[in-house]
């Protein structure tokens, strides 16, 4: 059956990310938020599936979290690993006849996918935290653009201060403090101000 997602406004954009940004200083958990996040980039663009790639230092491999199981992969491979390493955003329609596609890490899940869009997410030293993969489905009829590049790119601004680690791994989530608490919320309300701007 033929898929088609309508396209959102720029407005409609904006109300989803800011949305997203208050959802976000209301729950506790990474995983929560990597929910909330990977729901806002299907949103944003033309995806069916969405995935939220963890930078993990220590082991030097990518990972995220589902239903508490850790799944890794690496980051030197495939598409993923040139989104690591280019560190920008972009996209590949027809994915499955592009010589640098590798399913075993592009398709980690084995969906039946047609186009990928990255967006690599960098700390303040220029070096990747966590990216976002989104997919569309093979019965999907449109392709993706630059003008999704250039909505994805309009996260950098609202998400680069997020902190996602604790998702990797098996340490337990402790409890931000209410200090803690309370200077992410303030972070936010000001990060959120700073863009709200009148389309």
């Amino acid at each position: 059956m033929i898929e088609y997602k309508k396209e959102l406004s720029k407005k409609e954009k904006i109300d989803n990310i800011l949305k997203c940004m208050k959802s976000i200083v209301n729950v506790d958990k990474c995983t929560q938020i990597v929910t909330l996040l990977e729901s806002l980039v299907k949103n944003l663009v033309t995806a069916k599936y969405v995935m939220l790639w963890i930078y993990d230092p220590q082991r030097d491999i990518l990972c995220r979290k589902v239903d508490d199981e850790e799944i890794t992969t690496v980051k030197d491979r495939g598409l993923l690993g040139r989104a690591f390493a280019e560190k920008k955003a972009f996209f590949t329609n027809g994915v499955v006849h592009s010589s640098e596609y590798e399913s075993s890490v592009d398709n980690i899940e084995d969906q039946p996918i047609k186009d990928i869009i990255f967006l690599p997410i960098l700390d303040n030293n220029d070096k990747v935290k966590f990216v976002f993969q989104a997919m569309t489905g093979v019965n999907n009829i449109q392709q993706f653009v630059q003008s999704d590049v250039d909505t994805l790119n309009m996260l950098i601004d609202y998400i680069h201060n997020i902190e996602l680690i604790s998702c990797c791994g098996d340490e337990v989530e402790e409890e931000p403090t209410p200090e803690e608490k309370k200077e992410e919320e303030d972070l936010l309300d000001k990060i959120i101000n700073i863009f709200r701007k009148p389309l």
